[in-house]
């Protein structure tokens, strides 16, 4: 029995005795035989060196022309892109375009596999970028940032999930209750486009900002509170978020929901943010005393150690809109809506949110306080 496939070392062979000593084909044969002999391999066939010495195969350098032709031809390569941009300027935010999306547009679906079209695209440089928006870190935040994150770090992964009895976010939440005033909320909250470096402020790729003011919009003041597998606390503030709010939130919102999530302790551990309109105001910071809760103060912009800020703010946000109805909806309807959502998340995401403080701390340490990959 012989064969013809040789392998890279059989190669190395070949090039030595016949390139490096100058000695025959037949030679290097007669040598890559002994050792299959020794080995009790199968012999070569002669002709497999005879082809190799004279450039006829394994010829890293020449053309493949063995397998499948490309599926895909430069027009049609070039109308996915086309497809691409147009979904995008159509979308205007308002959704996230897919691959899915861009082969159904260009027709292509059923006639090449998705893989084949995903593959071409990301061969023109499209990928999946998030909108160029940043918080800004300044020299003198981040030793702060770092030394937290440093300190923490240490801290066991289970400390994140069940020792702290709750992690606490006071937000300004935009009242989008009319068709047009959705259209302009859901603009803010798409996350990112299939674009190309060059696409980043054209038309359809970038997204407006989402201040307040530019939406046009009324907004609530709400302070949720997340622990465990559920968000326990869902308050809404009637009036200006101030001291006076803050100690009425901590008094009867947040002491009875620490009672009911954890029984009657004599210290309550939560994380929360360095609001001294609210939480660091004299008033705020008495409340807590008197209700026997004991703050971690999170570090100046760090919205990868807020729970509500990296994930479940965006979650309740986005669900909202997808379940919201065509017309114009009241107030006491949307609020009630908002309410419903955010306390019936899925436990096992309330979970998986909660269990990434310790490796988003570890971001924010390799860092050195500035912005991590994952803020």
């Amino acid at each position: 029995m012989s064969i013809k496939q040789l392998t890279s070392s059989e190669c190395r062979i070949i090039d030595q005795v016949v390139r490096d000593k100058k000695g025959s084909a037949t030679d290097a044969f007669d040598k890559i035989n002994e050792k299959r002999a020794t080995k009790g391999e199968p012999i070569l066939e002669k002709t497999c060196v005879h082809r190799y010495v004279k450039g006829l195969t394994h010829q890293p350098d020449v053309k493949e022309t063995r397998g499948r032709k490309p599926a895909l031809s430069k027009k049609q390569i070039r109308s996915l892109d086309l497809a691409r941009r147009r979904l995008i300027r159509a979308s205007n935010n308002n959704t996230r375009v897919t691959y899915y999306d861009v082969i159904k547009e260009a027709k292509l679906e059923g006639k090449v596999s998705s893989r084949v079209c995903e593959d071409a695209l990301r061969s023109q440089g499209v990928a999946y970028r998030v909108p160029r928006r940043k918080i800004f870190v300044s020299d003198k935040d981040a030793p702060t940032r770092e030394q937290f994150a440093i300190v923490k770090y240490k801290l066991p992964a289970s400390y994140w999930t069940e020792k702290i009895h709750c992690y606490q976010d006071t937000k300004q939440f935009p009242l989008p209750l009319t068709p047009a005033q959705r259209e302009r909320f859901r603009q803010t909250q798409v996350t990112g486009h299939l674009r190309k470096p060059s696409e980043g402020v054209d038309r359809g790729f970038t997204k407006p900002r989402d201040a307040h003011s530019f939406l046009g919009m009324p907004s609530v003041t709400i302070t949720a509170a997340v622990a465990k597998d559920k968000i326990i606390m869902w308050h809404l503030t009637p009036k200006s978020w101030c001291g006076a709010a803050a100690e009425t939130m901590y008094k009867k919102a947040m002491k009875p929901a620490l009672v009911r999530k954890w029984g009657s302790l004599k210290r309550y551990r939560i994380v929360e943010d360095g609001d001294r309109k609210g939480h660091y105001s004299n008033k705020g910071i008495q409340a807590k005393k008197e209700a026997h809760i004991f703050p971690i103060k999170l570090p100046p912009r760090t919205p990868s150690l807020m729970p509500l800020d990296y994930a479940i703010w965006h979650r309740i946000a986005k669900q909202l809109m997808d379940e919201a109805p065509k017309g114009t909806e009241t107030k006491e309807a949307f609020l009630a809506r908002l309410r419903k959502i955010a306390t019936s998340l899925p436990k096992p995401y309330i979970k998986k949110v909660l269990a990434r403080m310790k490796s988003n701390l570890k971001a924010l340490k390799d860092a050195k306080g500035y912005t991590p990959k994952n803020d």
